[in-house]
C-alpha cells in the first residue's frame, strides 16, 4: 500500500506500519517483504506532502526500532539514515544545461 497512488491509502499504510515498528513481529513482517528497503526509500511513491511526511516518520521509526539490527544490515541502516538526514520533502536536483542561441 505504500506504493499505491491514492494518498489516503499511502497515509493509512504508513501510519499502521509506523505503529508496528515497536514490535518484533512488526519489524519481522515489514522486513520479510522482498525489496522492502528499496520500496520504502523510493521517493517517487510519496505523491503528496502528507504522504512524504508520514513515510519519513515511518523510516525514522524503522531506524529507531530496538531490533533493526536483527533485520537489516549496515548498508540498509546507512540508507535509512541518509533518507532521514535529507528530510521528508527532499527532491534530488538534476543538473540542467543552459543553451544560448
Amino acid at each position: 500500500y505504500l506504493s499505491h497512488p491514492a494518498p489516503g491509502r499511502q497515509c493509512a499504510a504508513a501510519s499502521l506500519l509506523t505503529n508496528l515498528t515497536v514490535h518484533r513481529y512488526g519489524m519481522e513482517g515489514i522486513t520479510s517483504v522482498p525489496g522492502w528497503s528499496e520500496r520504502m526509500l523510493d521517493r517517487r511513491y510519496a505523491v503528496d506532502r502528507e504522504a512524504q511526511t508520514l513515510r519519513h516518520a515511518l523510516i525514522m521509526a524503522v531506524k529507531r526500532s530496538p531490533v533493526i539490527e536483527e533485520f537489516a544490515d549496515r548498508e540498509i541502516i546507512n540508507k535509512l539514515t541518509k533518507y532521514i538526514n535529507e528530510g521528508a520533502h527532499y527532491t534530488e536536483q538534476t543538473p540542467q544545461a543552459v543553451l544560448e542561441l
